[in-house]
């Protein structure tokens, strides 16, 4: 098996917000903590954008076994609990990945945040 092998699914933020809550998936311990300011930032741009999302894709991990988790878009889906029931105005899109191992979903985790750094205790882990 690839170390990765990728969906994508369109659906609504308040889909996935009930997702989350059914446990379909968690965050992931390397996440940045959720700041709820900043979510609610985000809810109030799409109310004031006609529920428009933009293109940014929120992104699920899955290992072996089922595990999954929530490897990018804490923040947005943080929005979309802010938002209630507005929240499947939402559109999203959402990729997901199966992972061969906890190698493959570490690589994918430092593939989405190249470009921004990562909590240090991601690194305090790679190092141990």
């Amino acid at each position: 098996m690839p170390p990765f092998a990728r969906s994508r699914v369109e659906q609504t933020l308040g889909e996935l917000v009930a997702s989350h809550e059914a446990g379909a998936f968690v965050y992931w311990r390397h996440n940045r903590e959720v700041h709820d300011g900043r979510a609610r930032a985000i809810a109030d741009y799409y109310a004031a954008n006609n529920y428009d999302a933009g293109p940014q894709p929120l992104v699920v991990g899955t290992l072996p076994g089922g595990e999954s988790y929530l490897l990018d878009g804490q923040h947005r889906l943080r929005a979309g609990e802010l938002l209630g029931d507005a929240a499947r105005r939402v559109a999203v899109e959402v990729v997901y990945e199966n992972c061969a191992d906890e190698a493959a979903l570490r690589r994918l985790f430092r593939l989405i945040n190249i470009g921004t750094p990562v909590p240090l205790q991601y690194y305090d882990e790679e190092v141990a």
